[in-house]
Parts: structure tokens; C-alpha cells; sequence
């Protein structure tokens, strides 16, 4: 038993490991959302704009526009626009440098989560004091495995816009 004690604490402490970002942080752009767009909301999508000439990265004025936001900002950067759960909609990307524009369309991508009306196995291992009863605060206690219900009653729409380049020409 007390192997699997130590491997459960390793693990447990290997998962608080802090995860270092692949570069340095692009700027984050908010979209202005219109007065009255706000209905439907249901958070935010973030992704990556770059614009780009002869494959590199160039800094670039840009505007976006979707179904009742817009953003003006300067490229690269993180764009965070209203996500309207599965009723979103293309955003469109124009920039310009040196004179030069460029344009792209942005499709979301959905994934639809929970709906199918029951709970989840919560696959894990668990820790804690407690008596041999599970409610008294003497003993040790492990868990392994539960159940998880998503707390809904239909299917949730994951909203993502992949990160996209703007060529300049």
C-alpha cells in the first residue's frame, strides 16, 4: 500500500509543476461588442493574428469584424471576441502594412459537450484523512474513481477560432 502512496504524492505534486509558455505573450485585444449584441453571449474565444510577408511575421494595423463586435488593433496579437456558443459566426480579418493589405475570413470550430442527460466516471486517486467510517477526523482514507455530472441539461457548444496569418501583398 505504501508504494502506491508515494506514486499518488509524486504525481500530485508532478501536476502542480508550473508549465512554461512557448514564447513571449502577445498583446490581448479585446472586441468592442456593439450595445445591444451583448445577448447570447456566452464567453470569449481567443486565437492568435499574425499578419505575414514572404513568411515572416510583420507588424501590421488590423481591424476585425464579426456579428456585433469589432476590434482594431495592430498585428501580432491575441484577439478575444464575444463567443456566441453555437450561434457564432465568421470573423473578418483585414490588415494593412507599408501600404500593402490583406484579408481573411475566420470559421469557428465547435465541439459539443454533455447533453446525453447522466454523470461521468471521474477517473483519479484521492488523499485524505478521515476514520475507518470515511466521516471521523481520525485514519487515512484513499479514493480511487467517482462520478462527475456536467451539471446541464443539454449539450454545451465549445466555441475556438484557430490562430490565423494574414498574408500581406
Amino acid at each position: 500500500m505504501r508504494p502506491i502512496i508515494i506514486i499518488a504524492a509524486a504525481l500530485g505534486a508532478a501536476a502542480c509543476a508550473p508549465v512554461e509558455p512557448a514564447g513571449p505573450a502577445l498583446p490581448l485585444v479585446p472586441a468592442a461588442v456593439e450595445p445591444g449584441a451583448a445577448v447570447g453571449v456566452t464567453g470569449e474565444a481567443r486565437f492568435d493574428v499574425t499578419a505575414t510577408r514572404g513568411g515572416a511575421s510583420v507588424p501590421a494595423a488590423c481591424t476585425a469584424e464579426g456579428a456585433g463586435f469589432r476590434a482594431d488593433f495592430t498585428a501580432p496579437a491575441t484577439l478575444a471576441v464575444p463567443s456566441y456558443g453555437a450561434a457564432s459566426q465568421p470573423v473578418r480579418i483585414a490588415c494593412t502594412a507599408d501600404g500593402r493589405q490583406g484579408a481573411r475570413v475566420v470559421v469557428p470550430a465547435f465541439r459539443a459537450y454533455g447533453g446525453i442527460g447522466g454523470v461521468y466516471p471521474a477517473i483519479g486517486i484521492g488523499i485524505g484523512t478521515g476514520g475507518g467510517d470515511g466521516w471521523s477526523g481520525s485514519g487515512a482514507g484513499v479514493s480511487i474513481g467517482g462520478i462527475w455530472s456536467p451539471g446541464t441539461n443539454g449539450p454545451v457548444a465549445a466555441v475556438r477560432y484557430p490562430d490565423i496569418a494574414i498574408p500581406i501583398e
